[in-house]
C-alpha cells in the first residue's frame, strides 16, 4: 500500500485533493450558466478559505494522530 501523504506533505495534499474537488464541483455545477454577484463570489471565497483550513488541519493531524484519534476528533468538533 503506498500512502501518499508519506510521500508528500499535508499541504500539498490539501492542494490536491482541493483542485480536484474544485474540477468535479465546476464540472456538476456549471457555474458559467448562472449570474454571479460580488457578495456571493465573496461567499464562495471564504467558503473555499474556511474548507481549505479545516482540510489542512485535519490532513496535518492524522499525520501526527492515530487515524481514528484524528477523525474522532474532527467529528466530534462538527457537533450533532
Amino acid at each position: 500500500m503506498v500512502r501518499i501523504n508519506e510521500q508528500i506533505g499535508a499541504q500539498d495534499f490539501t492542494w490536491l485533493r482541493l483542485v480536484f474537488g474544485s474540477l468535479i464541483l465546476i464540472v456538476i455545477a456549471r457555474p458559467w450558466r448562472h449570474h454571479f454577484t460580488r457578495p456571493t463570489l465573496l461567499t464562495c471565497a471564504w467558503l473555499g478559505v474556511a474548507s481549505a483550513g479545516v482540510t489542512v488541519l485535519y490532513m496535518i493531524s492524522i499525520t501526527k494522530l492515530p487515524l481514528g484519534t484524528a477523525t474522532a476528533l474532527h467529528c466530534n468538533s462538527l457537533g450533532r
